[in-house]
């Protein structure tokens, strides 16, 4: 939640930062605002929505800070935009996070003295940091005093009138990275957004303050010991945010499934052996535990129930799953002998971070199934599984969801031809999960046939998204994107729970996308999809029968794709469609098909 983008340099171009902003807009969107330290003092520009709302303007100076918001505290408004600014206005300050005690810091500053004039909570930040240099402290020690007063989140970076020539930053729970340039030093919420001339960058750890000039980073922890920055090369592609020959970033990362996923399975199945090189050290105590207990939030957790069920049918090892939501407010019976799965895009997901905190307090073991590499997430776990998946730009996850369920097959797999899985049935997942970028393509094929579809039922008011076993899993995360960017109400269920409630809602004007495997009781589907036809429910089925195969008196639109015979490769392909389907639908009531109303990507906040 938020982005953060600044520079300290001979010369800082305020269009530099907007250009940074724009790029981090996944983030959050509900305004912006940049803070350039010009000869004639700061200069502020702030706009409600979007970053691009901001005005082009030639301004340069030695540091300039910007900010994406993600409203949490208070109205997404120009006024409480930031940058924040201190009652002398000599501090103005941008902060990613929550403070969660700050009406008690709010009240604890008017008493002395101070007023305010936002409904933030983060316009308590710059307001005790002036504080404690009113009491004497030097600009390092008045950040350590204000980072031990407040409790919550923060990532925060600032500039002070009186250093007009650095940038200053404090660092808990928020992501924040440090990137080096020749003549350039930047700060970013995400290694990803880095300008192209940025050649190593550093991963902030938490409870660390940083004095940043052009030629010098100086670190401290709140103890005020003086530390060291370990820097890195930047090898992430340029083209991230160039989006070639497609419309939106969701078309570009649903077509980018193929490559991706090749690049998932690369190395990682050789001579009928399934290798994980992240988990080499951790598979023997992982095929002992006694339970393992997956974890996500969103699309995240939706991968994670297809993960549990393979780990559970395939891995023989008991399983349960859980939101990290609600996971973190659980009092589970957790032992050493239990492992905890991570699933997270972001790698800074804040629920699951405080899941991972609860779990290892009761003596539980972390696997962590991340995309990127450095993040705080993947700094907590035991073990992990990178999935590979690139950048994702549009705030609907699609490939990272593939590679999400594609990594816990695998591993699922890997423990299970330990644990008495059948060599047969192992060979055949290693012959169709390696066919699945062929599988994917197939469905992309029929895009147009897709959007066809969409355009006839754009106007449906409610979707209901039914499948049986693990497709139930990709009819709720089908269900997950039609609403979160169609703005269209959708439901995914069982098939075997439609009789238990849902089935009253059904009518003609009532949309079902129906997911039929032929490979796995599909008389049990056909029975679902029959009491919704007898009902007057309008059908499109998704199934791998060909059109010759299936009864057309059972739907009114059918997708036939490719699929083979395994039934979790299968729910990866039919997963594809689903994220056509919503992107169509969303394209089809004019929605902002990679920046949805009221969320945003990288969830760092409870």
């Amino acid at each position: 939640m938020c982005g953060i983008f600044g520079s300290v340099a001979d010369k800082v171009e305020y269009n530099t930062i907007k250009q940074g902003l724009k790029n981090l807009a996944y983030r959050g969107y509900d305004s912006a605002g940049i803070a350039v330290a010009t000869n004639g003092g700061v200069v502020i520009e702030r706009t409600e929505g979007h970053p691009k709302f901001l005005p082009d303007l030639g301004l340069t100076g030695t540091v300039a800070i910007g900010h994406n918001r993600w409203a949490t505290h208070s109205p997404p408004t120009k006024e409480n935009s930031h940058p924040y600014t201190s009652n002398d206005n000599k501090i103005s300050l941008v902060h990613n996070g929550i403070i969660e005690n700050y009406a008690e810091v709010r009240r604890f500053l008017e008493e002395k003295g101070f007023t305010f004039y936002s409904q933030t909570d983060t316009e308590v930040l710059p307001n005790l940091i002036q504080f404690y240099l009113s009491q004497g402290d030097n600009l390092q020690a008045a950040m350590r005093h204000t980072a031990k007063h407040v409790e919550g989140a923060f990532g925060v970076i600032f500039i002070h009138a009186d250093h007009p020539n650095q940038m200053n930053l404090m660092k808990l729970g928020s992501p924040m990275y440090v990137g080096r340039a020749d003549e350039a030093v930047y700060v970013c919420s995400d290694a990803y957004s880095f300008p192209e001339e940025v050649k190593t960058f550093s991963s902030i750890d938490d409870s660390k303050i940083l004095i940043i000039r052009k030629d010098s980073v100086d670190v401290q922890d709140l103890n005020g010991t003086k530390l060291t920055l370990i820097f890195e090369e930047k090898n992430i592609s340029a083209d991230t945010y160039c989006l070639g020959k497609h419309e939106h970033y969701m078309q570009k990362e649903i077509h980018e499934q193929f490559d991706y996923v090749v690049s998932a399975l690369a190395g990682r199945i050789r001579d009928a052996e399934i290798k994980l090189g992240g988990l080499e050290d951790c598979v023997e105590s992982f095929a002992e535990s006694k339970q393992v207990i997956f974890t996500g939030c969103g699309s995240a957790h939706n991968a994670a129930l297809v993960g549990a069920l393979a780990m559970e049918e395939v891995g023989r090892l008991m399983c349960r799953q859980m939101p990290a939501g609600e996971l973190k407010y659980t009092d589970l019976l957790v032992d050493d002998k239990t492992w905890l799965i991570t699933v997270s895009q972001s790698g800074e997901t804040a629920d699951v971070i405080g899941c991972i905190k609860n779990m290892r307090n009761k003596g539980a073991k972390v696997l962590g199934v991340v995309n990127t590499p450095n993040s705080t997430i993947y700094q907590m776990t035991d073990c992990g599984i990178h999935i590979r998946a690139g950048k994702e730009v549009s705030v609907a996850s699609t490939k990272a969801v593939t590679n999400q369920m594609l990594a816990m097959l695998l591993l699922a797999y890997k423990i299970g031809l330990e644990n008495g899985c059948s060599y047969r049935d192992y060979k055949a997942f290693l012959s169709e999960v390696q066919k699945l970028p062929y599988f994917i393509n197939k469905v992309i094929a029929q895009e147009q046939k897709i959007r066809d579809i969409c355009e006839h039922y754009k106007d449906s008011k409610t979707a209901f998204v039914i499948g049986r076993n693990v497709l139930e899993f990709i009819a709720k995360e089908t269900a997950l994107k039609v609403k979160e960017i169609s703005y269209i109400h959708a439901e995914g269920y069982s098939g075997s729970e439609l009789k238990h409630g849902p089935l009253a809602l059904i009518d003609d004007k009532i949309m079902n996308i129906c997911l039929l495997d032929k490979n796995f009781y599909p008389e049990k589907t056909m029975s679902n999809i029959e009491e919704i036809r007898a009902r007057g429910g309008k059908v499109i089925l998704i199934t791998n029968y060909t059109k010759q195969e299936v009864d057309n008196k059972i739907y009114d639109r059918l997708i036939s794709t490719e699929t083979g015979e395994n039934k979790f490769v299968t729910a990866m392909v039919f997963n594809v469609v689903g994220q056509l389907l919503s992107y169509h639908f969303a394209l089809h009531n004019g929605r902002d098909v990679d920046l949805p109303r009221n969320l945003a990507k990288s969830v760092t906040v409870e």
